[in-house]
């Protein structure tokens, strides 16, 4: 029996533990503080949903991962073959899947550190009536959540004034320029001021200005750039981190000079989007690797290669922007705003 602990609760760590469930000859461990599994991009159309949307995008571990021992309780560091925790117990284990993912500093709500599924419920709630209330919202950031927000309030609330500020030339700079181009058409066809080149920080609490001095406010600021890797905890563990402080692995999803050791999802530094349905794919290819390597330590491993430019991003809920490689088949979309695809990872309760 090999005994297998995955440090971080997100999608990749769901989907792998899922995946590796099926095997007979596994224990699987997970260290996560949180209580509750919730899918990370759907919080976006809860915040405008709270009552009945919210409560279908999280779940408690131990209804999804029946066969898997939930620690509740921080990862610290790694010492060799054991995962010691913040409160100095430790996990020895055969092969570790690092799986901490990233967040938001400057909207830490995105991704909430909050310990119990309540508790995390009420916070929505909070977060959403004080939106409710808000005659005029200012989002800081172009990327895909950041326009993706946008969508949701204004349709949601169109009366409401909207604007979005961005450093780049164009909306979600990570797909290419006919994306950038639908974005724009249909966030401006939701009444959403958008306002391109223009770099703007917090200079003083709630007080947003430029280079120019320009005063940037509105009743609600959501600032939505500066995503940071959860791996401050592995600075002094020896594991191989690149300038952005994500983990460095090689091509098979290995921690570089690990044989045990795996990184999945937004903490590695595979140079592609950090998107759901590419930690998915990340957790099916280590998954696979590490029973190969139960089964046989030489057997040849599968090799991830990194997805090229991708996008389901909705704009409000009927419309919005996909592409696939260099295609742009929007009306695929329509997939997407069924439910988010929160069933893939959560199913019917």
């Amino acid at each position: 029996m090999k005994k297998i602990v995955i440090a971080g609760g997100g999608i990749a760590a769901l989907v792998l533990a899922k995946n590796l469930e099926k095997s007979q000859n596994v224990e699987i461990t997970l260290v996560e503080p949180k209580d509750y599994f919730e899918v990370p991009y759907a919080q976006l159309r809860a915040l405008v949903e709270p009552d009945s949307f919210s409560r279908t995008i999280r779940a408690p571990y131990g209804e999804l991962l029946k066969e898997v021992t939930h620690i509740r309780k921080k990862a610290e560091r790694i010492a060799e073959d054991t995962l010691v925790l913040a409160d100095g117990s430790t996990e020895s284990f055969d092969f570790l899947v690092l799986a901490t993912g990233s967040g938001f500093s400057r909207w830490p709500f995105l991704k909430s550190g909050i310990s119990d599924m309540e508790s995390r419920q009420k916070q929505v709630e909070k977060e959403s009536e004080i939106l409710q209330k808000a005659e005029s919202v200012l989002i800081v950031g172009g990327g895909s959540v950041g326009v993706e927000l946008a969508g949701e309030i204004a349709y949601t609330w169109p009366y409401k004034k909207i604007s979005l500020v961005t450093g780049s030339d164009r909306l979600m700079k990570e797909l290419d320029k006919k994306a950038s181009r639908r974005a724009h058409t249909l966030l401006s066809g939701l009444g959403v001021e958008i306002r391109y080149n223009t770099r703007i920080d917090e200079k003083s609490d709630g007080v947003w200005k430029n280079d120019q001095g320009d005063i940037f406010s509105a009743d609600v600021i959501y600032p939505v750039t500066g995503s940071t890797v959860n791996s401050g905890w592995l600075e002094s563990s020896g594991i191989p981190l690149n300038e952005r402080k994500a983990v460095c692995v090689d091509n098979h999803l290995r921690v570089k000079g690990y044989d045990s050791i795996f990184a999945i999802g937004d903490i590695n530094d595979v140079a592609e989007q950090k998107l759901g349905a590419l930690a998915t794919k990340q957790a099916n290819v280590a998954s696979k690797n590490i029973l190969k390597l139960i089964a046989d330590q030489k057997a040849p491993l599968l090799i991830y290669k990194p997805a090229k430019a991708m996008g389901f991003i909705p704009i409000g809920q009927k419309k919005g922007v996909v592409q696939i490689s260099s295609m742009h088949p929007n009306f695929l979309i329509s997939m997407k705003q069924r439910d988010l695809f929160v069933s893939m990872y959560i199913k019917n309760r």
